[in-house]
């Protein structure tokens, strides 16, 4: 029990608490300073510039290489583990990962003369990089991306043999790798490039909020303003997961923050327990696609459309607030019909007293937005809202950052980008790899033969290709692999390249609430102990909307800010009416039990308001309009039970 206990924690704790070490205190001392030197490099180039980017990029992916070799370590449990005969494995892949930031940096103008004619060496530095990411990637995401990435090798280097829409010209090995290892469309890319660009500061952002309380903080105020509410816990767990949400951009993460607090309570007051997880699942799900901060997705999505990433994050704005929204209705519906009670006075805390303790987490937050706003530089804004948490958190002694507290932030920043850091340059190899074979064409072609150019059946086409590959891959790689293969067809048939991206983007987040495969609903079940597929079904029922918004965002461009106010207002209007109706149906509650015709009328209607068509849009209203005054005009004794 003590050994499990020392794994978990990190190695600043595990030093500076003099815990136990099973390895050479100067191995553990080296660990940490490289997570040191990756975030404070990161936050000085974040002030001062970049030296050059290809640098900029080899360095951070070297110490990312790295960092995952030490913390997904071959053999071993975690980095204190005590060394094995596959220790020496992962000294020699360090040892060739430092190698590939010595190489291109020692003589780099004469590097870069040759990226158009490698050498001998340049392919041979290329061939390692690419095999190092390889197994970074297996360790940290699986074997999806091996296989993946391994299938484009054999299309580059074997296209001429391959049949029909695959069939292209074979590569050489070493165009292959000077695409995949030094061009702009491999693993020092675009992807990599938004990592050292700024995702990294705003990881690091992330973690000096959570080390100031930032999680406790989003609980206390939610509870304040939800908890008396019928259902109240359930409510709590919307609005937590909608502030946790606007930092982490993780799923799992949302569930394993307020879960233990939520699931607990929604179950104290009469929820079902696979209930209780799925809303904690979905609430949590939907972090993902919150604004500000959101996920590493929506800074590719900048990049990739060449707007600024504000544009993205008022952009998620609407949609996001539709599905919290609808969460917020199915859940008041499901209380009412359980007759289910708020938290008592005395259980939730006073507003006064959590705003009061909130200013810590959420003057930053506002002033990275208004610094956005403003149109400083991404960096800048980063470094500054960084900045402010570290000021705002010396005025009160439970927020204070320490020596200690400030290094594991830092090197909390520099541990989180790991995953995505990896993701990003594995995501390299195949997006090389794919503009090397030049497939994309035939890939196009087929898709639109199989939609018969339908743009229905392509998005339901994409709405499977996004899913099936969301239950084995992160969200990041989801959103690239589309971005790569799915994402130029929708906008060839006409969808607008914005909410092309959003489209995928959202498939990409639904699959930790789909069964069977989903990582948020396995986690809340396992909070709430219940069966893990039923909490799953439940979380798709309750989580409706989210299927449905991708479509309503292709089909409704002003959903995300494309189109007039007037435009923007009623689409928006007529939308939220819609998820108001279906959560209503899909309960069976408005006012009081709503009859089985009735609750049919209400989704079909409220699913007629999410078309754009002003017809649609009609026949919805009146297949609403009868059953909601029959409703509303019953009386309460005289209703169904």
């Amino acid at each position: 029990m003590e050994e499990k206990l020392e794994e978990k924690l990190t190695v600043s704790e595990t030093i500076l608490k003099k815990e136990r070490l099973l390895i050479p205190l100067p191995l553990a001392v080296f660990i940490l300073s490289v997570s040191l030197t990756l975030s404070v490099y990161h936050l000085f180039t974040g002030v001062f510039g970049q030296v050059d980017p290809f640098l900029q990029r080899v360095f951070c992916l070297t110490l990312l290489l790295v960092l995952c070799f030490i913390h997904y370590p071959l053999g071993r449990k975690s980095w204190n583990s005590k060394f094995t005969l596959f220790s020496m494995v992962d000294f020699l892949l360090i040892a060739l990962s430092i190698f590939c930031l010595i190489y291109p940096s020692h003589n780099y103008e004469a590097f870069q003369y040759r990226v158009t004619s490698p050498s001998t060496m340049d392919i041979v530095w290329g061939t390692i990089l690419i095999l190092l990411v390889l197994e970074t990637s297996r360790r940290v995401i699986g074997w999806v991306m091996i296989i993946i990435s391994a299938i484009f090798i054999v299309l580059c280097s074997f296209g001429e043999y391959l049949p029909g829409f695959l069939y292209g010209t074979s590569v050489s090995w070493s165009i292959m790798i000077q695409v995949i290892s030094m061009g702009d469309w491999g693993i020092l890319g675009i992807p990599m490039g938004v990592v050292t660009d700024y995702l990294i500061l705003f990881l690091i952002f992330v973690a000096f909020l959570i080390e100031t309380g930032a999680a406790d903080v989003f609980i206390n105020l939610a509870t304040a303003i939800a908890g008396q509410w019928s259902g109240g816990p359930a409510k709590v767990s919307v609005f937590s997961s909608a502030l946790i949400g606007t930092i982490s951009g993780s799923a799992v993460a949302n569930v394993v923050a307020d879960g233990p607090f939520n699931i607990p309570l929604m179950k104290k007051i009469g929820y079902r327990a696979d209930i209780a997880g799925a809303i904690e699942a979905c609430t949590s799900t939907g972090g993902q696609i919150m604004p500000p901060i959101m996920g590493a997705a929506a800074f590719l999505m900048a990049s990739f459309l060449g707007v600024s990433y504000w544009s993205i994050a008022l952009a998620a704005v609407i949609p996001a607030v539709i599905f919290f929204a609808s969460l917020f209705f199915v859940i008041h519906f499901e209380a009412r019909k359980a007759g289910l009670k708020g938290l008592s006075p005395e259980e939730k805390p006073k507003l006064i007293d959590a705003l009061k303790a909130s200013y810590t987490v959420l003057i930053p937050l506002i002033f990275l937005m208004v610094i956005l706003d403003a149109g400083y530089p991404v960096r800048i804004a980063a470094v500054a809202a960084i900045i402010s948490v570290v000021f705002l958190s010396m005025l009160r002694k439970k927020t204070r950052l320490t020596s200690q507290r400030f290094v594991k932030a830092l090197e909390g920043g520099a541990n989180n980008c790991i995953m995505v850091g990896i993701t990003c340059a594995a995501a390299g190899i195949i997006i090389g790899g794919f503009y090397t074979t030049g497939l994309q064409t035939q890939l196009i072609a087929l898709i639109t033969h199989l939609s018969g150019g339908y743009l229905t059946i392509a998005l339901l086409w994409t709405a499977l290709v996004c899913l099936v590959l969301g239950m084995a891959v992160t969200t990041t790689v989801v959103y690239v692999l589309a971005y790569v293969f799915v994402i130029p067809l929708l906008i060839q048939i006409g969808v607008e390249p914005l909410a092309a991206h959003f489209y995928c983007l959202w498939w990409g987040v639904l699959a930790p609430i789909t069964p069977p495969v989903g990582l948020a609903f396995y986690a809340a079940a396992a909070i709430a102990q219940c069966d893990p597929m039923r909490c799953g079904l439940s979380a798709m029922r309750i989580g409706i909307i989210l299927y449905l918004m991708p479509f309503a965002i292709v089909f409704n461009p002003a959903l995300i800010l494309l189109g007039t106010p007037s435009e923007i207002i009623i689409v928006t209007t007529t939308t939220l009416i819609g998820a108001l109706y279906i959560a209503s149906g899909l309960a069976g509650w408005m006012r009081y039990k709503v009859n089985l015709p009735s609750r049919i009328l209400f989704i079909a209607g409220g699913l007629l308001l999410f078309y754009p068509e002003n017809m649609s849009g009609l026949a919805g209203a009146a297949l609403l309009a009868i059953p909601t005054a029959l409703h509303l005009l019953r009386s309460p004794e005289s209703s169904p039970s």
